[in-house]
């Protein structure tokens, strides 16, 4: 084959890689508070076309209220997020209502408490989902805003609860 003929057999290689959507590399997804638009059973019973600011989340069954629950993939807004960056070490605070060993108690960075406030503020009555290492750990409805960037985390289970104390202690060197 000469060279003329290599180089034209190339181009639609070449175009097909120029041309190819981003999510074929997607960047990882920064842990942190994200607005989710819907839940379903599975990915498979997504009935819509994703938005290009829009992603489908593993909902891990680890952090589940119950053995019922039927959420296993969540679409969430990525341009709509708060990075959760803690100031210092979560803490084990005990549990209000004896439903588990003890509820979670992070602080968020002083910038992060300001922009998570306006975020409450902005999405009031939705749904927040906390995104960990690519997968919701738990989610939330916002029902009210909340200021000083104090935050407790009460229904994750006992198992859930752990291992995100876990994650969430490994990550706090990380930020600020």
């Amino acid at each position: 084959m000469n060279k003329r003929r290599l180089a034209l057999s190339l181009i639609p290689l070449l175009w097909a890689l120029i041309l190819s959507p981003a999510s074929s590399n997607p960047k990882p997804l920064e842990d942190g508070f994200y607005r989710v638009l819907q839940t379903y059973p599975s990915e498979s019973a997504l009935d819509r076309e994703l938005q290009d600011n829009e992603l489908v989340l593993g909902y891990n069954p680890v952090f589940a209220d119950s053995e019922d629950d039927q959420e296993a993939a969540v679409v969430v807004e990525v341009d709509n997020f708060v990075p959760l960056q803690l100031r210092e070490q979560p803490e084990k605070l005990p549990d209000q209502t004896d439903r588990t060993m003890f509820w979670l108690g992070i602080s968020l960075t002083p910038e992060t408490s300001e922009r998570f406030e306006e975020f409450t503020r902005e999405n009031l009555g939705q749904r927040v989902a906390v995104v960990v290492g690519g997968k919701v750990v738990t989610m939330h409805n916002i029902k009210e805003v909340i200021k000083g960037g104090k935050i407790q985390i009460s229904r994750c289970g006992d198992r859930g609860c752990e291992i995100l104390f876990r994650e969430l202690e490994d990550n706090v060197g990380e930020v600020e």
